[in-house]
C-alpha cells in the first residue's frame, strides 16, 4: 500500500509540475530588439481629441542611434522595436495598450499634460507580433522638455515591455501660466 501511495502522490506532483511549467511557457513574452533614435516612414495619422493632435502610422523604423539619450530636437523620433511571444493562437486580432509619461508639457491652450495612451491592434497569428514598432516624434514646440520618458505597452493587463530615455538639452522647459 505504500508503494501505492508513493506513486499516486509522485503522479500528482508530476501533473502539478508540468501544469506549472505548460502555464509559464503560455505566459506572453516581450523581446526588445533595438531602442533608441530611428528614422521610421511616416503617414498621414489618425486624429486623436488629445493636444497631440494625432497618433502618426509609421512604418518601416530604421534605427539611427542605439541609446536612451535622446537629443531634444524638433523632428526627433525615438521609441521601440520589439517582438511579442507566447499570446494565443485563437484567431482573434489582439490589442494592445500603448502609454508614454514623460514631464510636464504645457499645451498652446494652456493644457497640462504627463502622459499619452493610446490602443494599437496587432494581427491574430505569431507572424504578426515581430518587429513590433512603437515612437514618439517631436513635432510641436511644447513637447520640447527634457527628462524621462518612459514607453510602457501591454498586453491585456500584463506589461510586456518598458522603456525609459532620457531627453536631454531642451532650451525651454515647462512653462507656469
Amino acid at each position: 500500500m505504500k508503494a501505492g501511495i508513493l506513486v499516486a502522490t509522485t503522479i500528482l506532483f508530476s501533473v502539478i509540475g508540468c501544469a506549472t511549467l505548460l502555464e509559464k511557457r503560455l505566459q506572453p513574452t516581450a523581446r526588445l530588439n533595438q531602442y533608441g533614435v530611428f528614422s521610421p516612414t511616416v503617414e498621414p495619422g489618425v486624429p486623436t481629441d488629445t493636444i497631440f493632435k494625432d497618433i502618426d502610422y509609421v512604418s518601416n523604423p530604421k534605427l539611427l542611434t542605439l541609446t536612451t539619450r535622446i537629443p531634444c530636437r524638433l523632428g526627433t523620433r525615438f521609441g521601440v522595436l520589439f517582438d511579442l511571444d507566447g499570446l494565443p493562437e485563437d484567431g482573434i486580432t489582439k490589442t494592445l495598450t500603448v502609454r508614454w509619461d514623460f514631464p510636464e508639457m504645457l499645451s498652446p491652450t494652456g493644457r497640462k499634460v504627463t502622459s499619452s495612451t493610446f490602443t494599437s491592434p496587432i494581427g491574430a497569428t505569431k507572424e504578426n507580433w515581430k518587429d513590433l514598432y512603437f515612437d514618439w516624434g517631436l513635432e510641436e514646440d511644447f513637447e520640447l522638455v527634457s527628462g524621462n520618458w518612459t514607453i510602457s505597452v501591454y498586453y491585456e493587463d500584463m506589461m510586456m515591455l518598458q522603456q525609459v530615455f532620457v531627453v536631454e538639452g531642451c532650451k525651454q522647459e515647462t512653462k507656469k501660466p
